[in-house]
């Protein structure tokens, strides 16, 4: 499960750095006509979960009694609807200030390669207890970094879109 994991978070990062990749600082910072996050809002955004999500692994794990993959269906589902928004917690709203592509690129790309080197490492089919979702509750270690690729697939629609205005 961990190298199926590792192959889909890859293939996820390397989209993201191609969407990224299509803008240069000036369309990054821009704000769109509907009032939205910029593409350099997003990326931080971004950017913060995939912090988030090495926090939550870094905390306590329980043996599973479900399937670990039992709330992923009903994620894959929420983050593919984007008629309905989704307001970030707090601790994941971006700031205002003005970013730089290449920088905020580069601190996902690293980040992403501390997440995938956890789930080498670790077993993935655990329980995270310490930092239940606010919409699934307590989530498995499998269940999170499906998350965070699903998530970050709503947001490569956004920067696909911002790139295209």
């Amino acid at each position: 499960m961990n190298e199926a994991m590792m192959i889909a978070l890859k293939e996820n990062t390397n989209t993201l750095a191609k969407a990224l990749s299509a803008f240069d600082y000036v369309h990054f910072n821009r704000h769109p006509a509907d009032g939205g996050w910029t593409a350099g809002e997003i990326a931080e955004h971004l950017l913060l979960f995939d912090l988030r999500i090495t926090n939550v692994f870094s905390g306590k794990t329980a043996p599973s009694d479900r399937d670990p993959q039992a709330n992923i269906n009903a994620m894959q589902d929420r983050m593919a609807d984007r008629v309905n928004r989704i307001d970030a917690p707090t601790f994941l709203v971006p700031s205002t200030t003005a970013k730089d592509p290449v920088t905020l690129t580069q601190k996902i790309l690293d980040q992403r390669c501390i997440i995938s080197i956890m789930i080498t490492d670790q077993d993935i089919t655990v329980l995270l207890p310490d930092s239940p979702h606010r919409f699934y509750g307590i989530m498995s270690a499998v269940e999170w970094v499906q998350f965070l690729i699903h998530h970050c697939n709503r947001h490569i629609e956004q920067l696909r879109e911002l790139a295209g205005s």
